[in-house]
């Protein structure tokens, strides 16, 4: 759900303060029954309404960008929706109860203390928003129960300890360098590579640093007035956050030392540019013990067996219910457009 709400940004349209207001008509129809519970397109809507009040409620009032998103997303909704009822059946088979004070509280987690007035802004009922939050909470707890419960224990010392050495390899193979560039700027690339060349042997006797620099050419009168110096400051990167050729240069350099010029095309400039790089520092990433890295690589197996945990859970609800998806395609008419801007 998160990759759906993460795409509503590409759905806003600005519209122009004179156009007349857009309308979205909803062409309403049951699109699954899940034992026995039908789901319509205003049921679908209805969804992603609340995910829009939720997450973007400055949307809801732009008629273009909620047909935007209603339009990509009402099939990933519906399905969704279908997954839930799916549980939703299953809890009450079972026999979970869900009491009204949970449901309360998260109404009021979401809505704030002026519930009604809030699901009034956001085109929904209380009864409607009752049933989505209840529905809510029925699935968290379904798939703690018959997931999460089921997974953590299959998690072994021998797994977390796999994990952990795969971990490291990556790690291992890291450096972090601190480092900065020295630019030397002029329309004449001899006068820059040979004033670089003097720069160069300055830094490199170990009694000039960057810093200093400046000064000590006005001292020693070196300053060519053709040629203009930036001095950047520090930068801390891990090597894959470096460019194959600055690693190549900057990894085989150890802390202290200055590179010869190097001559270089420039972003900003069409004459080319020579640089001087100083390694201010160069080590080994730290790679965390088994000890602290525990609970990450447990969370993460976790997450992985759950994902496939509850793909397995689904299609026996799917199977237990009598539900398949090719079915429920099959009674959609083709080329079904549930959404309509007008």
């Amino acid at each position: 759900m998160k990759a759906i709400l993460l795409l509503l940004m590409v759905c806003a349209t600005v519209l122009g303060a004179e156009e007349p207001r857009k309308r979205i008509t909803v062409n309403n129809r049951v699109l699954a029954t899940v034992n026995g519970h039908a789901i319509s397109v205003v049921d679908v809507k209805k969804k992603m309404d609340m995910l829009l009040y939720q997450h973007y409620p400055q949307y809801l009032e732009i008629p273009d960008a909620r047909y935007e998103f209603y339009n990509a997303h009402w099939r990933e909704v519906l399905n969704d929706l279908i997954d839930r009822e799916l549980m939703v059946a299953d809890s009450e088979e079972k026999g979970f109860p869900i009491s009204s004070g949970d449901i309360r509280e998260e109404l009021e987690e979401i809505f704030g203390p002026d519930v009604m007035l809030n699901l009034d802004n956001a085109g929904l009922t209380l009864d409607e928003a009752w049933q989505m939050v209840k529905a809510d909470i029925t699935i968290r707890r379904m798939l703690y129960y018959q997931v999460r419960m089921r997974v953590t224990p299959q998690i072994t010392p021998n797994d977390i300890q796999k994990a952990y050495e795969e971990r490291a390899k990556t790690i291992s193979a890291q450096k972090e360098c601190t480092w900065r560039c020295l630019t030397l700027k002029s329309n004449d690339t001899n006068a820059s590579s040979a004033y670089a060349a003097k720069i160069q042997e300055l830094l490199s006797d170990g009694q000039v640093t960057f810093d200093m620099l400046q000064d000590e050419l006005e001292k020693r009168g070196i300053i060519d007035p053709q040629v203009q110096i930036l001095i950047s400051q520090p930068f801390c990167q891990k090597q894959g956050e470096l460019s194959p050729s600055l690693q190549e240069l900057l990894l085989t350099m150890q802390a202290g030392m200055y590179s010869k010029p190097q001559l270089q095309s420039s972003r900003s400039d069409p004459n080319p540019v020579v640089r001087i790089y100083y390694v201010q520092d160069i080590k080994a990433e730290v790679i965390p013990t088994l000890q602290e890295m525990d609970a990450v690589l447990r969370e993460e197996i976790t997450q992985e067996l759950s994902a496939k945990k509850t793909a397995v859970y689904l299609d026996d609800l799917r199977r237990h219910f009598h539900l398949s998806k090719e079915q429920i395609e099959k009674e959609l008419p083709v080329n079904f457009q549930p959404f309509v801007l007008k």
